[in-house]
């Protein structure tokens, strides 16, 4: 623009839309490409002598390129931008120099984690049942990859994708635009049957996983699936989990720790049990002191000896032999050196030298070798006939005892042959076994070195599970604030029991019953009971957590490495919630005493607060009576829908008109398939759509009459 020294008034128009705004939020299409578009904007700029044009979308600049060429090819002066919307849900055009890129428009839009070009936006699917909301749903899931969270709704959606995508070997088509990834667009593709594909803005086929990477934050809910975490004390404490801060680290730390803790538990029972068995060994000692006998069997020990020597010294000429096979197999090759590999080379005379001075060190450890190859020969047959002479003169040694012991008085009902026999066979165990009194100084030093490294790990695991704790309370203090009253979260040290009782009933048996007593124990941890255990049966029946006699004595009998396997469990904390059943006072109920739409209410407090990415529920109001969706949801969402996009298939008409949807898909029903064509979706401004939506709430048009007069909702 140029500059003026005087006042310029510029005629602008600074909010314009671009082509597909018509269609997306006000439920009619002009029927115009962007390029016919632009042209129709140009053309009305000019007749209306507008000579500055801001352009702004709904949380994107796809089409600021194209508007923006067609405008200042005609003298028009266009500063880019975007909407977005404020958390006090007020939109903002956000509009930047003429000479700002996509690409930067880009950044900007993703340093304010916006999360789709429908931001702050809560779409709806409505409809009566059997209209196809729940397919709907279902093949988002499907094309996301994003599990379900219950064995009935695993086989429930599965059932709906293979009714509607496999017979006839379709697909979904899913066009989203990623906050992690800087609100790139993306198009996901998921045929029956094979696994999703991303396709990026370039139209390259990506490696991104849609759920894990484009929208790692979104999160699907079946019918009845909410009901199902009332009843999953992990699966909240995975909930809550996304309102904590980023634990990678810390979780690495402790995964390592329980790593090198498993590998512990192995290497110190191979330790123990060799222990164990080399003191078996030394308590067969025997003590001889039969008066009489000691002279006789003097040369018992020293005969076993020998007997060991003889094939020793076999051995070692065997370990010469393939000593010189060896050697000998490592002779030079000279293949590398051949007058073909060195033909052409320019150094070939100097190389041909070093191939002679190679040949002649083969030649002249060959015949060495060929010495020493007779050495070892004559060695060889010497020393067999050495071992034969050595192994009549132990015979014959032998033959001679066994005549004296059969001088030897009758003992204990054996003659004394007999006697002499048993007493020759265990000093050979004594000598055998000798060595091993030696060994186990080692061994006990390498038990106590492993126990005291056991230790350090206890201790780290120990101090990395309180951070955790205590980083877990501390966000849930942030939490209860955001919840204003409505939800008490508590956190519950060890509170997750589920990894001990699986443990506990794979004993011998304990079943299920057998361990009721660990989830009301009070006060109790891994670490606790394995140090009752230690103690013994009396420890564990003292610490009245409940434990019969006989899982006692059970637990009493375990082998030090199942010790070493219930000591390497984490429980992981639990999450409880309480619910405010009052909507005057602080009245709160836990979640097992709620009714079963309570404690739908109570973790849907949970799932609305902030995410970057989409919530898709089915049915939400299943379980929940209007009062409270009126009283308690429909207020939340009216407030979340600006900071999160949420989509919602239902029948109830209530949710989407009181809580403000943006977008409303009316779906319906004929013959053997479900339809929502364009001119039923749009915003509840719409006069169509807001027609059909008073036909399917319940009690038709008056019924927005008296929710307006009961709840003071307009629409």
């Amino acid at each position: 623009m140029e500059h003026h020294t005087f006042a310029q008034f510029w005629k602008c128009a600074l909010q314009v839309n671009p082509p597909a705004y018509s269609a997306t939020y006000r439920g009619t299409d002009h029927g115009m490409d962007a390029r016919t578009y632009a042209e129709a904007l140009r053309n009305t700029c000019l007749t209306e002598d507008i000579q500055v044009v801001g352009f702004a979308d709904h949380g994107n600049v796809a089409d600021a390129g194209t508007m923006r060429k067609v405008l200042t090819a005609a003298g028009i002066v266009v500063f880019p931008g975007f909407e977005v919307a404020t958390t006090e849900k007020v939109h903002w055009v956000c509009l930047f120099p003429e000479d700002t890129s996509e690409q930067q428009l880009e950044r900007y839009l993703g340093r304010l984690e916006s999360t789709n070009p429908t931001d702050g936006a809560r779409p709806s699917t409505l409809g009566g049942r059997g209209t196809g909301k729940s397919t709907l749903l279902e093949c988002l899931r499907y094309a996301m990859d994003v599990p379900h969270k219950s064995e009935d709704a695993i086989r429930q959606g599965d059932e709906i994708v293979k009714e509607n995508l496999g017979q006839a070997g379709g697909r979904v088509i899913l066009k989203l635009c990623s906050a992690a990834n800087h609100m790139k667009p993306y198009t996901v593709i998921r045929r029956y049957g094979e696994p999703p594909r991303v396709i990026d803005q370039e139209d390259n086929e990506s490696q991104l996983h849609p759920g894990r990477d484009l929208l790692p934050g979104i999160e699907f809910y079946g019918q009845n699936e909410i009901h199902e975490l009332a009843k999953s004390p992990g699966a909240l404490t995975h909930i809550l989990d996304q309102f904590l801060p980023d634990s990678a680290e810390q979780q690495a730390k402790l995964d390592s720790a329980f790593r090198k803790l498993r590998e512990n538990s192995e290497r110190l029972a191979r330790a123990q049990e060799r222990k164990d068995e080399i003191e078996r060994q030394i308590a067969q000692l025997p003590r001889l002191k039969e008066q009489g006998l000691e002279e006789k069997l003097k040369q018992v020990p020293l005969l076993e000896k020998e007997r060991q020597l003889g094939p020793r010294i076999l051995e070692e000429v065997k370990n010469t032999r393939d000593g010189q096979q060896q050697f000998e197999e490592s002779l030079p090759d000279l293949v590398f050196l051949s007058d073909k590999a060195l033909e052409n080379l320019p150094h070939a005379e100097l190389l041909q030298h070093g191939r002679a001075l190679l040949e002649t060190l083969s030649t002249t450890l060959r015949q060495k070798l060929g010495e020493i190859d007779k050495a070892i020969g004559e060695t060889e047959r010497s020393v067999e006939n050495l071992v034969d002479e050595l192994n009549q003169a132990l015979v014959n040694a032998e033959t001679g005892l066994e005549k004296e012991f059969a001088k030897l008085p009758a003992v204990a009902g054996k003659d004394g042959k007999e006697t002499g026999h048993a007493y020759q066979r265990l000093l050979r165990e004594i000598e055998q076994v000798r060595p091993s009194q030696a060994r186990l100084k080692t061994v006990d030093t390498l038990v106590a070195e492993l126990e005291q490294a056991r230790r350090n790990l206890l201790g780290e695991i120990s101090d990395i599970r309180s951070a955790r704790t205590a980083a877990k309370q501390k966000a849930v203090k942030h939490l209860h604030k955001r919840l204003a009253g409505k939800l008490r979260v508590s956190i519950v040290p060890d509170g997750l029991h589920e990894p001990l009782r699986e443990f506990l009933q794979g004993l011998s048996g304990v079943g299920e019953k057998k361990t009721e007593w660990v989830d009301k124990a009070e006060g109790l941890t891994v670490l606790g009971l394995v140090a009752a255990i230690r103690e013994g049966k009396n420890a564990l029946l003292d610490k009245q957590w409940g434990v019969t006699s006989g899982v006692a004595e059970t637990l009493v009998r375990m082998t030090t490495a199942q010790v070493y396997d219930l000591e390497a469990i984490d429980l992981e904390e639990r999450v409880d919630l309480e619910l405010n059943v009052s909507h005057t006072s602080d009245r709160y109920r836990a979640l097992d005493r709620l009714s079963t739409g309570q404690q739908c209410t109570a973790i849907l407090h949970l799932l609305l607060l902030d995410n970057p990415d989409p919530l898709v529920m089915d049915q939400p109001e299943d379980n929940l009576d209007n009062a409270f969706i009126a009283e308690r949801i429909v207020q939340e969402l009216r407030v979340a829908k600006t900071e999160r996009q949420f989509l919602f298939a239902t029948h109830n008409a209530n949710i989407p008109v009181f809580g403000d949807a943006e977008w409303i898909g009316v779906c319906t029903a004929s013959e053997d398939r479900a339809n929502m064509p364009i001119h039923a979706q749009g915003s509840i401004d719409i006069p169509t759509i807001r027609d059909q939506v008073a036909n399917i709430l319940e009690g038709g048009k008056e019924a927005f009459v008296q929710r307006k007069e009961k709840y003071g909702f307009d629409y």
